[in-house]
């Protein structure tokens, strides 16, 4: 959902009323547009900056954003790292 709800919020040629979107994203979409409406001047400027920086990424950077947004793939990362660091790595051949 989180990544439905990211495409759209960068994407202004998906439109609210879309059919294809449930009804639930299309609600977020509406919030969204009412939470425009009233933020100050400084917090649109961000948002919109932040928008802009959004869809200038790169697919790839694009899912690094999604991982690391979500709390369970980055403490799973984390601890990789921190295994692979330690020398807690099994090796290819006993997966």
């Amino acid at each position: 959902m989180f990544k439905q709800v990211l495409r759209v919020l960068c994407d202004p040629e998906i439109p609210a009323c879309n059919p294809s979107i449930d009804k639930g994203l299309r609600q977020k979409i509406s919030d969204r547009q009412f939470i425009l409406k009233g933020m100050n001047s400084m917090e649109a400027i961000n948002l919109e900056r932040l928008a802009y920086i959004l869809k200038s990424l790169s697919p790839a950077e694009f899912e690094t954003l999604e991982i690391l947004l979500d709390e369970d793939a980055f403490e799973n990362i984390t601890q990789s790292l921190e295994e692979l660091d330690a020398g807690e790595r099994i090796p290819i051949d006993e997966w």
